[in-house]
């Protein structure tokens, strides 16, 4: 009797030693954090923190502002700041000028000044084809604040000015140069604004209503930090 109750105190005994030494919460949290830090690792080699950029485009209007108005070259300021290798947020300060001729035959010009807060999303690139696999593609999308300033001829010295905000989405690419310490990006963007006159005449006298929307297609040298 006492040769069996010693066998089973040390069966027990055992069979606690290893509940201790096995948990599995405690096993998958020690395996998230491992790869948590991989991540830190491979973001601090390999990634960027922030990057600056001249960007340069072509501004386009559609509907019928596209009739009165002329595309313009618009030129700013793009700063981004990345979480990981994937996603960033990128704040951009756009100014453009366009030429403006209505069907009443009124001419001038039109300066815009647009900010645009976006978030960029990068796609993977490593598992395509070794020619490519440098290029980083991605999506952006975000908020337009925008503003506006029309001087007419047959208004001389009167200017009108408005503001609206809006909602912008498009994609590019960026290419990396000088050993990755700088890029190369091409990008198209649509921007979905509403002006306060839109739909409406653009005078008493005229039955003509502008309305419509920003196109840009542009590229931008920009600077890894």
């Amino acid at each position: 009797m006492k040769h069996i109750l010693l066998v089973l105190t040390l069966l027990f005994s055992m069979h606690l030693a290893a509940q201790d030494s096995f948990d599995p919460f405690i096993d998958y949290s020690e395996f998230e954090v491992a790869n948590e830090e991989e991540a830190d690792v491979n973001f601090f080699r390999n990634g960027r923190f922030l990057t600056l950029s001249i960007p340069v485009s072509s501004t386009q209007f559609t509907s019928s502002m596209g009739e009165i108005l002329s595309s313009g070259t618009a030129a700013g300021l793009s700063i981004s700041y990345f979480f990981d290798l994937r996603i960033a947020i990128q704040i951009s300060l756009m100014n453009s000028s366009h030429a403006y001729s209505d069907p009443e035959g009124s001419t001038g010009n039109l300066k815009m000044n647009n900010t645009l807060v976006s978030a960029k999303y990068f796609f993977n690139m490593q598992n395509v084809t070794k020619g490519l696999s440098n290029w980083n593609p991605y999506i952006i999308a975000g908020v337009t604040q925008s503003y506006r300033r029309l001087s007419r001829s047959s208004s001389t010295g009167v200017y009108a000015q408005d503001g609206a905000s809006g909602f912008h989405i498009g994609g590019g690419v960026e290419v990396p140069i000088a050993n990755n310490k700088m890029f190369i990006a091409g990008e198209a963007k649509y921007s979905l604004v509403n002006y306060p006159d839109e739909n409406k005449p653009i005078s008493d006298t005229s039955s003509f209503k502008a309305e419509g929307d920003l196109l840009d297609f542009g590229l931008a040298l920009g600077i890894n930090f």
